[in-house]
């Protein structure tokens, strides 16, 4: 198993905000943080081959 960080950026304000209260409600919850639940959506969505795939095509399209 491999394990990677990467920063999740997240630039728009109406999702900036419904993360900060998730992050509330999970922080009552079980004391997350934005970051823990973040991490915590990332692993229970199997995206991985959609990720995959779409660096397929980018470097198709780049070579």
């Amino acid at each position: 198993m491999k394990q990677f960080e990467l920063v999740y950026i997240i630039d728009n304000q109406e999702f900036e905000k419904q993360l900060e209260k998730l992050a509330e409600r999970f922080k009552l919850i079980n004391g997350w943080s934005e970051k823990e639940i973040l991490q915590f959506a990332v692993n229970a969505i199997p995206q991985t081959k959609v990720y995959l795939d779409f660096l397929e095509v980018k470097a198709g399209e780049m070579d």
